[in-house]
């Protein structure tokens, strides 16, 4: 019998690195549906998203940059004591909320309008 060559000897275990490599991992549970589909409790990072993890690492999640809270501060503080308290927090949010529609609107316009185009028109 031939003895094997190194290149064959490499080639056999790259070919073997390959398989091992291409096996599937372990099985992922379901996506959540019904009522309790929101809660991200206890199932890591990527449960809510890319955008909401890259937001949780730089420290953003549910904040404001400073110069928006600047703007809010200077519309809303009524009282002058430098803090959103109670009736002007409620109606900031309420501004913010709008805002957010406001936006949401304009992009599904866009999206609408889009679709509506011929395909050789994009």
């Amino acid at each position: 019998m031939p003895r094997p060559t190194p290149s064959f000897i490499a080639f056999a275990l790259c070919a073997l690195v390959g398989l091992a490599e291409a096996q599937p991992g372990p099985a992922r549970p379901p996506a959540p549906h019904g009522p309790d589909a929101r809660s991200t409790e206890g199932q890591g990072p990527g449960a809510r998203g890319p955008r909401a993890d890259r937001a949780a690492r730089a420290g953003l999640a549910g904040r404001l940059p400073p110069a928006v809270k600047a703007r809010l501060l200077r519309r809303f503080d009524r009282d002058g004591d430098g803090r959103l308290t109670g009736a002007e927090r409620r109606d900031a949010k309420a501004f913010l909320r709008q805002l957010r529609d406001q936006r949401r609107a304009v992009r599904q316009e866009r999206r609408a309008a889009r679709a509506r185009r011929a395909p050789g028109q994009r």
